[in-house]
């Protein structure tokens, strides 16, 4: 036995034993692709592709056909079932392969010619490759088309290339690098190999300009003598021959037209055209054999293919038959000839359709000419974008030089790379894959996306992947576009920072100069606010005018639009109130006037101006006046004002319009006796309108609810202010969209006393002596007042010491509770949140340091010690037995 056919056994033999784990990875494929992943269904079609061609080399004949079958179906896209059929056949065959003997194989003795082999499955490509250096030949091998795109402008031409069609599971795939290979070795002989042995595959193959088309299974007995006789013809070029195709032409014919040459095969066409190009090409009348093409479909092949489609084609027919000589014309054929013509006739007709090139040579060069205006208008295309090319998969088989210096690497690493899914060994995806979904669908897709470079620089590219349909609307390819933004990108960047540092400073400057925190107790009241904007700087409110040490105004409001121009506006508010009051108060010097009159003042002072500017304010203001035990209100399209007491939740009237609707309007006032321990709140609608995920908003039912709920278990206004923003912020999973304001009121009857103080050490002498005043008050033991102080003053010192502290609230609330049998204390404070060991135990003195005896302290003197954090706001409460 030769080696050759040693090595070919023992390749059959490999290949045979693989054959099972090469069925389950078929099997896996299919059940990916029938479950709905066309992704696989490329894969697939590789995989049955190569195995029909190493089956046939290996004279698998069974295998070879099952997996043909199935492949076809696969590529035509025919019903489920028949896939279905096909697979049960493939796994027959596997389980029982019926083997020819091997083909009898020699060495040849004619001289060794360079041949290429460009494929995708390595047991084919590794059979093949061994026939044909069993033949003589030196072979190469390429099992990625990219891989030999890359190579080909470096390797010599060979004298053969043996090209697979298939690409990426595409059939047809492959066609696309043929131009190339043309243009790159004009003499190579380029032999296709294709398991779609379709008209449809052949017609287009042959359209790319190839020599040979080899349908698979290969028959190794039958292929090396195609192959020897490609490469040994050379026939001698003859510019003034006719070629005859497709049958044999009559005794007539041969007469007008000696020295005819006759061509049946369509390879062999193409051979002798472009080995001897003729002067025209004579369709015989007796193509219709078994087999072989129609000759509308040889005569359309022929008029567009590259090597023939200037060329005159003639019917050859045995009579002058109109219907006959419009399917001719149809077909692309110049004319018909008959042999009821005479010499001269076919004469007068030669030199018409000579006439007729010379205006198609016309026509021609003005398309040349049209084709290099193009070439230009993309070569300036070229300065402004980089082009590439990809296949319907989203695999990159065209590129250029400034694609790899936008990319910063190398040239063949982007051929053959992919724009959504990564590939080892080649350049990470461009584009999300919701683009390539996109393209497919033949809609244009468009955006910004930044790229790495390997030196790890970001630049930023816009990219547009545009789909390329054929005549039936499907799309084949996509056009790549490229366009370095980086410049643009980063000076929108650096705007845009700039912008956020500007409206960093805005914020800043509107909570710590136009919206601090409001005093914390106005008039022995205990007061708490909440300022949150939804885009760094809001449109809303809120402010404190202390008049006396019983009375106190709390004007809330908002401004139509968001940021800068509405925080703007509810500044110029809050500057025209300031104004308003200073005004009335001297019309009437010691008189305090009345809510309705501010407003009504504030009203005829901005509306006019609010008119221009097309806004409107809405506003709530609130006189809180304990002297006379009091409330007033004005209500101007916000909001209403809501009371706390015994257990149920009021509102206060809104009778007045916003600001800004409608000029010189009086403003009415409601009054209201002042409830003792009451609670009031003053609240903006991006509260009561905060919306979660399913857009549902949080109401004002479900806000009067959750205040009656926490109010029932407060004791000051920060610690409803706090469950209440938790409460909403838990309903929005975060933050609202809109500006949030709030303002609490506690107030205080004859069993309460609400404290505030500076958050600092020397405030402890000011609180003792509070809480020694209130104890006194209240009668309550000296040995409970010496615990309620011993016991607040250790977790007012904790906070200063350890607390974190939030600079817009300086200061630590205080509020007392005498209950029947008990004292209840809530101290509050904002700062960085505290979680308090869940025990805590009597510590060992040795090892403690001089503060350590801290919460064991504050337990130890009281019977309730509870802690409660949210967003920033910390409080403990304490209850201490009478």
């Amino acid at each position: 036995m030769s080696q050759a056919h040693k090595a070919l056994a023992a390749l059959r033999s490999r290949f045979i034993q693989g054959l099972a784990q090469r069925l389950v990875r078929i099997e896996e494929l299919f059940d990916q692709y029938t479950a709905g992943d066309d992704l696989s269904l490329a894969v697939l079609r590789r995989e049955t592709h190569s195995l029909v061609g190493a089956a046939g080399i290996h004279q698998l004949t069974a295998l070879a056909d099952a997996a043909a079958r199935l492949n076809r179906s696969l590529a035509q896209v025919e019903s489920m079932k028949e896939s279905e059929n096909a697979l049960d056949c493939l796994r027959l065959a596997v389980a029982h392969p019926e083997m020819l003997p091997a083909p009898p194989l020699s060495v040849s003795d004619t001289p060794t010619q360079r041949l290429l082999i460009v494929g995708q499955g390595i047991d084919e490509l590794q059979s093949l490759r061994t026939l044909l250096e069993s033949a003589g030949h030196e072979v190469q091998v390429f099992s990625s088309q990219s891989e030999f795109a890359a190579a080909i402008t470096s390797i010599p031409a060979p004298a053969l290339l043996i090209f697979g069609l298939q690409a990426a599971g595409n059939p047809l795939a492959g066609l696309a690098y043929l131009p190339k290979i043309r243009e790159q070795w004009p003499t190579t002989r380029i032999v296709t190999a294709s398991a779609n042995d379709l008209l449809a595959t052949r017609l287009a193959a042959y359209q790319a300009g190839i020599d040979l088309f080899v349908a698979k299974p290969f028959n190794p007995l039958s292929l090396l003598p195609a192959l020897e006789r490609l490469l040994a013809e050379n026939l001698p070029p003859d510019p003034q021959m006719l070629l005859c195709v497709g049958g044999t032409p009559s005794d007539h014919f041969r007469q007008l037209f000696p020295g005819l040459a006759c061509e049946s095969a369509v390879d062999g066409i193409f051979r002798a055209i472009s080995q001897q190009r003729p002067a025209a090409i004579l369709i015989a009348s007796s193509l219709e054999q078994p087999g072989a093409l129609p000759r509308s479909a040889l005569t359309r092949l022929l008029a567009t293919h590259p090597s023939s489609a200037d060329i005159p084609l003639f019917w050859l027919c045995a009579s002058d038959d109109s219907t006959l000589e419009i399917a001719a014309h149809a077909a692309g054929a110049c004319d018909l000839l008959s042999e009821t013509m005479s010499a001269e006739r076919v004469g007068h007709r030669q030199a018409y359709q000579a006439r007729q090139l010379q205006d198609s040579h016309n026509a021609s060069r003005r398309q040349q000419h049209a084709l290099y205006e193009l070439t230009q208008q993309q070569l300036a295309l070229e300065h402004h974008a980089v082009i590439s090319v990809a296949d319907i998969s989203g695999t990159i088989i065209e590129t250029s030089d400034s694609h790899a210096a936008m990319r910063g690497l190398p040239l063949e690493q982007l051929l053959g790379s992919h724009l959504v899914e990564p590939r080892n060994g080649h350049a990470a995806p461009e584009l999300p894959p919701e683009a390539l979904a996109q393209a497919r669908q033949g809609k244009l897709w468009r955006h910004e996306v930044p790229l790495i470079r390997p030196n790890g620089e970001i630049i930023w590219v816009e990219i547009s992947l545009i789909p390329c349909l054929n005549a039936d609307g499907h799309v084949t390819r996509f056009l790549v576009a490229r366009t370095d933004v980086s410049r643009r990108v980063q000076s929108e960047l650096a705007l845009a920072e700039a912008r956020q540092n500007e409206m960093h400073t805005a914020a800043t400057i509107q909570q710590t100069l136009l919206l601090p925190p409001l005093a914390p107790c106005p008039a022995k009241v205990a007061l708490a606010s909440r300022f949150t904007a939804s885009r760094g700087v809001a449109g809303d409110f809120h402010e404190l005018i202390e008049h006396s040490d019983e009375c106190f105004d709390v004007l809330l409001g908002d401004v139509m639009g968001k940021g800068v121009p509405a925080a703007l506006v509810g500044a110029a508010v809050k500057l025209e109130l300031a104004r308003s009051l200073a005004e009335l108060g001297r019309r009437t010097p010691g008189i305090l006037p009345e809510p309705a009159a501010v407003i009504s003042a504030l009203d005829a002072r901005l509306t006019p101006r609010l008119i221009e500017l097309e806004c409107f304010v809405t506003l709530s203001y609130l006189r809180c006046d304990r002297q006379h035990g009091q409330l007033t209100s004005v209500g101007c399209g916000h909001p209403e004002i809501l009371v706390l007491a015994n257990g149920e939740c009021t509102s206060l009237p809104n009778l007045n319009l916003p600001l800004g609707i409608m000029p010189g309007k009086g403003h009415q006032q409601s009054q209201h006796p002042l409830p003792a321990g009451a609670a009031i709140v003053l609240y903006s609608d991006g509260l009561s309108e905060a919306s979660n995920a399913e857009g549902e908003q949080f109401g004002e039912h479900r806000l009067r609810q959750t205040l009656l709920d926490v109010y029932a278990d407060t004791l000051d206004a920060e610690c409803l202010a706090a469950g209440l923003m938790a409460r909403i912020r838990e309903h929005c999973g975060g933050p609202g969209e809109d500006d949030q304001t709030l303002v609490v009121l506690r107030l205080p009857h004859e069993r309460s006393k609400h404290l505030a103080f500076v958050r600092d050490l020397e405030s402890m002498i000011a609180l003792r002596a509070a809480l020694a005043e209130q104890a006194n008050l209240w009668q309550l033991s000296d040995e409970l007042g010496d615990r309620l102080n011993l016991a607040v003053t250790e977790v007012f010192a904790n906070i200063v010491r350890h607390g974190t502290g939030d600079p817009a609230y300086p200061w630590i609330a205080v509020s007392l509770l005498l209950a029947e049998d008990c004292v209840e204390v809530s101290i509050s404070d904002h700062g960085q949140a505290f979680l308090p060991p869940e025990t805590v135990s009597a510590p060992e003195p040795d090892s403690m340091a001089e503060s350590g005896y801290g919460l064991y302290l504050i337990h130890c003197l009281c019977q309730r010690v509870n802690f409660y954090t949210s967003q920033r706001f910390n409080a403990c409460r304490l209850s201490l037995i009478r």
